[in-house]
């Protein structure tokens, strides 16, 4: 048998040649800054449900900002606050998000024509009188 650090040896040996294999073809740069939002994976959290209840989960849980960058390794550390998960995800595990465009849209105004307003105000006078006599 093998002896207990021989083991971690081994595990560590595996993960540092598996990460250099991992980034050896990394996902084209995003273009992803410090202060952006991104939405993260959530397929880790969800690989001890049933598959048939992991078709209708959430795939990626939005908007969280992104505090530091390092493109070496290709990490970005995230401003995860009140939760068990780590803040640090490989780029393949982030996309930018598309909620800041949402943020700063404006609602739309309903177009009324001029017929619309005439009958909106009719009716307002109408129900006016009929509460106003009673």
């Amino acid at each position: 048998m093998l002896s207990q650090l021989a083991v971690q040896d081994a595990i560590i040996a595996a993960k540092t040649e598996q990460s250099y294999h991992v980034n050896k073809r990394p996902k084209k740069d995003p273009d992803i800054k410090i202060d952006d939002l991104v939405a993260v994976s959530n397929k880790s959290q969800l690989s001890h449900l049933p598959k048939r209840r992991q078709k209708l989960a959430i795939k990626r849980v939005d908007s969280y900002k992104i505090t530091k960058v390092d493109k070496a390794i290709f990490n970005y550390t995230l401003d995860i606050q009140d939760s068990k998960r780590h803040s640090i995800f490989h780029i393949n595990n982030i996309k930018r998000s598309h909620l800041e465009l949402f943020l700063n849209h404006k609602k739309r105004q309903p177009r009324i024509t001029s017929a619309e307003q005439d009958f909106e105000s009719r009716r307002r006078e109408n129900y006016k009188s009929r509460t106003s006599s009673k």
